[in-house]
């Protein structure tokens, strides 16, 4: 298990409780890698809990709020990685402090040790599901399939030169609903691993591909076609990562943006316009004005504009605009304009 102690401190803890926030985290995952499991029931009636982590608790308040919108039933369980003690002010909600260690090892402590739902959605605090029928789809294909180990609501797009002769689509680790007994039975983790025997390639399974792969070959089956092109999924991608970075920086991000600003710069830009409009999302659950501070925001906004030409910035104004009209119930074919 690797831990980057100083990045984390700079981008997460020293905004939450500091030092003592992460020491917290720290004995709380020592506890949780020693007990045998805590488990409470958490089973909600269809036998279904939402998982997800959480590094921004004010973007995870939002995350809540609009599944909350769609299903006020619907049974969550936070990882919080914040460094703060208490974020959340919806008590339905099982938090559970952990220190930021990397995403796959969370998320098999949490299987392991705290989650005891038959069926578990391993969600991204940046993926939105925006109709209940998603839940009664993704049971009822469990129910005819016992064989049937995950159903992808959002397949991820890229994979590596590597694996493409092994697997088909990759189900990703972004919004996945898994059967909790199939995957623990496998002893496979969903941890990141080297691709190379001799680790001298720069290969590796991303979070879950190698669990993916194992399962397949053990007979076992992924739905990743069902929800492919789904309307009901919506997903902001990779929100933290670059929100972390904007408010470590003051928005100042054009060094990191630089680097490799062909990739970069168009990211960036999402994340900002994306985190304008969130900042300005009020409902119940909400506690916090902001996912970081506005000011920050319009800098970024500003910086990462630069890196794009006027048709390439006006695109993903565009597509932005229509992600959120989806998000607040339009369709794909309406667009939000973002202040």
């Amino acid at each position: 298990m690797k831990y980057h102690v100083l990045n984390d401190y700079r981008k997460v803890y020293r905004y939450g409780d500091g030092i003592r926030g992460m020491g917290r985290d720290l004995l709380a995952l020592l506890r949780l890698s020693m007990k045998d499991a805590i488990r409470t029931d958490h089973e909600s009636e269809h036998g279904m809990t939402k998982l997800t982590f959480s590094v921004l608790p004010g973007l995870t308040e939002r995350w809540i709020h609009f599944h909350r919108g769609i299903d006020k039933d619907v049974n969550i369980v936070i990882g919080n990685c914040s460094g703060e003690k208490d974020p959340f002010a919806d008590d339905r909600i099982m938090v559970y402090n952990i220190l930021n260690i990397h995403h796959g090892e969370k998320i098999d402590l949490f299987l392991k040790k705290i989650i005891a739902s038959p069926i578990v959605i391993l969600s991204d605090d940046d993926v939105y599901i925006r109709s209940k029928q998603v839940y009664a789809v993704v049971e009822d294909l469990f129910s005819k399939n016992g064989n049937l180990a995950a159903v992808s609501l959002l397949p991820r797009k890229e994979k590596a030169e590597f694996i493409k002769r092994d697997v088909d689509i990759l189900m990703g680790s972004h919004c996945l609903a898994l059967r909790r007994d199939i995957v623990l039975e496998s002893g496979v983790s969903f941890a990141m691993r080297s691709a190379n025997e001799n680790k001298k390639a720069d290969w590796f399974y991303d979070t879950g591909d190698y669990l993916q792969l194992r399962l397949q070959r053990a007979g076992f089956e992924i739905d990743c076609k069902t929800f492919l092109h789904s309307e009901d999924i919506v997903a902001l991608d990779g929100m933290s990562t670059w929100l972390l970075e904007m408010r470590a920086t003051r928005g100042d991000i054009g060094p990191r943006i630089r680097v490799h600003a062909e990739k970069r710069a168009g990211k960036a830009y999402r994340t900002a316009l994306a985190a304008k409009y969130l900042n300005g999302v009020r409902g119940e659950g909400v506690m916090r004005d902001e996912i970081i501070p506005e000011p920050f925001i319009e800098r970024a906004i500003e910086v990462s504009r630069e890196f794009l030409d006027e048709e390439h910035a006006e695109k993903i104004e565009r597509e932005r605009g229509r992600i959120v009209a989806r998000l607040t119930g339009g369709d794909g074919d309406s667009a939000v304009r973002i202040p």
